[in-house]
């Protein structure tokens, strides 16, 4: 334990007189192309140096956003289907010791974890994540506290003039690849045996944890500290019930995941944030010329159909879930008041006081529907497939028509067919 005390002393004035940091970011992405030009960028712009993104058996557009991210060496998309398969009961934890290995490996003194949703901030608007470590230095894990957002419109930015919100206990975490760790979490590190690490929140001061994961703060903070990491939990109402609809449920025959509460961001947050204007237009003006340089403006519209299409599949089940999923629906779809969410629920209260007669003619419809619908993604999937795998153009044209004939208006199918006669048509 000496020993290790000792190297650790020595890593750490080395580092402290060169202040030679290189951060990293790490997040894991299902089906989150929306929103990931926006993070992307704000965290490049507060001086992260490289950014991984583990990709999650992602059904959108993210491979574009990869496509047309390729010439910044500092992003990184990297396929993580296997490391999400059934037989790992912690795919998430997985990906995060992964790439924090990966990062030691890689020169890398520290690493950044959050999610897609999670914007790191400095209160000021001006200083970057280097300044934050640096002027904290020396630590083994840095904690930001959460400032959950409230009352965002469809589509919003993450930052606007004025935030509100609340804050929140639940810590996230910057941890030096240097430190002694066994595992790490969601939110933070569990420390292997031997030497102590340093843990220190936002203001310099040491946190006391409520939990053995280090996880939650045991007193929440009234004001905001000199950085902290803003947390979409809720987003926008139609948002919330698409993103409801992304990924796999539990396997215990309940239709959604039920790690949500309910829609309690239409509540008048008791935090308000205000960026310096300046610093704010500065931000805005650097994000469109971002957007510009990569040409993404045409993605971000068709990610943003592909949430409108994932909230009406929502809708769908939710018009015909069984009684056994009547609680979690009572839960997820607590306080939300669109009108298209309030028809379902009622379409479903009469579905579950029909008759059996009656509720077996319109499953049996709604199947042949979904059959259908499911039909006509494997035709397009496999149109994709001979594209990129196989690099056969004519014949991935040739099944992408097929899929276009059966679905007209779908966006994703239009555009590739698009791209693809044009490639044809230059050749």
């Amino acid at each position: 334990m000496a020993k290790y005390t000792i190297i650790r002393h020595v890593i750490n004035y080395q580092l402290k007189s060169n202040m030679n940091l290189n951060i990293r970011l790490v997040a894991i992405a299902k089906d989150e192309s929306a929103y990931l030009s926006e993070w992307i960028h704000h965290h490049l712009y507060f001086g992260v140096d490289s950014i991984e993104i583990y990709v999650n058996n992602t059904t959108d557009n993210t491979k574009d956003f990869k496509e047309h991210l390729s010439d910044d060496d500092r992003v990184r998309f990297i396929n993580a289907n296997e490391d999400f398969k059934q037989t790992h009961s912690h795919p998430q934890t997985l990906v995060y010791q992964k790439s924090f290995e990966k990062a030691k490996s890689e020169n890398v003194t520290h690493v950044l974890f959050l999610d897609i949703d999670e914007f790191w901030i400095p209160k000021d608007f001006k200083k970057s994540i280097h300044d934050a470590a640096e002027s904290l230095f020396p630590f083994d894990v840095l904690c930001f506290e959460w400032f959950v957002k409230y009352n965002e419109s469809e589509f919003s930015t993450a930052i606007e003039n004025t935030v509100e919100g609340v804050l929140n206990p639940h810590l996230k975490s910057l941890v030096s690849t240097s430190a002694k760790v066994k595992s790490i979490n969601i939110h933070s590190i569990e420390q292997s045996g031997g030497g102590q690490n340093k843990f220190l929140l936002a203001d310099g001061s040491i946190p006391e944890f409520m939990d053995s994961q280090k996880s939650i703060l045991k007193h929440k903070s009234n004001i905001l500290k000199n950085s902290f990491v803003m947390h979409r939990m809720f987003r926008s109402e139609m948002e919330y019930v698409s993103l409801l609809g992304r990924g796999r449920p539990l396997d215990n025959g309940l239709l959604f995941k039920d790690n949500r509460f309910g829609y309690h961001a239409n509540h008048k947050g008791n935090v308000v944030y205000q960026p310096p204007s300046s610093d704010f237009d500065r931000y805005q003006n650097s994000y469109s010329a971002w957007i510009e340089r990569y040409q993404l403006d045409n993605l971000i519209v068709l990610a943003r159909k592909f949430v409108h299409e994932r909230f009406e599949g929502v809708l769908e089940t939710v018009k015909f879930a069984d009684e056994a999923n009547q609680e979690l629906i009572a839960q997820l779809f607590l306080d939300i008041n669109l009108s298209e969410v309030k028809e379902a629920l009622q379409f479903n209260l009469q579905f579950l006081n029909s008759n059996n007669k009656a509720r077996q003619h319109v499953e049996k419809e709604r199947m042949e529907s979904l059959k259908e619908k499911s039909v006509i993604n494997s035709i397009r999937d496999s149109a994709l497939f001979l594209y990129n795998e196989k690099k056969d153009l004519v014949n991935a044209i040739a099944l992408m028509q097929i899929a276009a004939n059966m679905r007209p208006e779908g966006p994703a199918i239009k555009k590739y067919l698009s791209q693809w006669k044009e490639e044809i048509d230059v050749s």
